[in-house]
């Protein structure tokens, strides 16, 4: 008992290192996905603006 009590801390610190790799893949793999949805957004604003300011140029 006495020699699984002192090996576990070094479980846990194994696990603790897995835990902060998957949280940095799966902020990795967010991070990819806003920046798709944010350029994805972009090109259509910057469509709908281009829109509005011909049909505002044509229409003076």
């Amino acid at each position: 008992m006495k020699l699984f009590l002192r090996r576990l801390p070094g479980r846990a610190q194994s696990a603790t290192g897995q835990s902060l790799v998957e949280y940095a893949l799966i902020l990795v793999l967010v991070a990819i996905v806003i920046f798709v949805a944010l350029t994805s957004i972009g090109t259509s604003t910057e469509n709908a603006l281009s829109n509005m300011s011909n049909l505002l140029g044509n229409a003076t």
